[in-house]
């Protein structure tokens, strides 16, 4: 009943791609589309236009997924007297948040802190002022 024809256009779409099967034949054999958008685009969308009111400073680092969550974290972990400390005290697991104080120091191009040795806590550069300034600032504007 079916034939050759109509399982290529069943297996198509998993195999070889969407742009295989004509929407006729996709209609014809009830192959169900995914709808246009969805959760990420708008993500996108609010990302897009989050980060085109953001202070300058911070816009290279609102780029990718999770970039304010990120920055917020940097803002809560900055006055511990080290990254172990502020992670214990934020829940969250050092590395993570090591790995993502990292990342925002290579988006911006320098470092946002002094990191804590024996005997002294760390501390905030001038770029890491500069920084937590423009955090609270992106905060206090997206408060209702």
């Amino acid at each position: 009943m079916y034939g050759l024809k109509s399982s290529f256009i069943i297996s198509a779409p998993a195999a070889y791609g969407w742009h295989l099967c004509s929407h006729h034949e996709t209609r014809t054999h009830n192959v169900p589309l995914r709808p246009r958008g969805g959760s990420s685009h708008s993500q996108a969308l609010r990302a897009i236009d989050q980060a085109s009111r953001a202070p300058s400073i911070l816009r290279p680092t609102l780029g990718g997924q999770g970039a304010s969550e990120r920055l917020s974290r940097f803002a809560a972990a900055s006055p511990y007297p080290s990254l172990g400390a502020a992670a214990s005290g934020l829940g969250l697991n050092t590395f993570t948040l090591v790995t993502q104080i990292n990342r925002i120091e290579r988006e911006l191009g320098g470092p946002l802190l002094v990191r804590a040795e024996r005997g002294r806590p760390m501390t905030l550069t001038p770029l890491g002022k500069k920084v937590l300034k423009a955090i609270r600032k992106m905060q206090d504007n997206t408060m209702p």
